[in-house]
């Protein structure tokens, strides 16, 4: 799942506990590159309710960012 990250050259760390080489992101699920966004396995979150939650605050993020939301609806 990670390969497509590997490619865009998006930053990495080997973490143990998530089961390998995770890419680095901030709490928007940004990554290191601008405009990518991840969640769910690819991040080592395997759990579904988890997983779920991080797409829906990567898609609200994705989303503002490309100024589909406005400030107040990215905060409700």
């Amino acid at each position: 799942m990670t390969e497509l990250l590997w490619m865009t050259g998006c930053e990495f760390d080997f973490i143990p506990a998530f089961g390998g080489h995770v890419p680095l992101h901030d709490e928007n699920m940004e990554t290191s590159k601008e405009g990518i966004y991840v969640a769910g396995d690819v991040t080592g979150v395997e759990e579904a309710s988890s997983a779920m939650e991080e797409g829906n605050l990567a898609g609200v993020c994705a989303a503002h960012s490309l100024g589909y939301l406005t400030d107040d609806e990215k905060a409700k």
